[in-house]
């Protein structure tokens, strides 16, 4: 019928040696997914930042909030300065 399974135990260091290399490489993609991510997050920033001008958002100066439609300022997104640095 085919190849007979052995006991768990025994087959427990190979299942452990393939998740373990599954989980490495799982979280290699993931940092890797993550950095691609953060670029294009920033590309698209500095795309809008070009296109409302260098006057809006909590660098304009004079406030700390991003300014809306209504004239209502809301906070700044939290982070905003390291991530715009590069700064962790």
């Amino acid at each position: 019928m085919g190849r007979s399974l052995g006991t768990a135990a025994s087959d427990w260091p190979t299942v452990a040696t393939a998740l373990e290399g599954a989980m490495n490489a799982l979280a290699e993609m993931r940092r890797k997914e993550g950095e691609a991510l953060e670029a294009a997050l920033l590309g698209h920033l500095d795309l809008v930042e070009a296109t409302v001008g260098p006057n809006c958002g909590p660098r304009a100066g004079g406030g700390a909030g991003l300014q809306g439609t209504s004239g209502a300022s809301a906070p700044a997104p939290a982070g905003w300065e390291t991530a715009r640095s590069g700064s962790t």
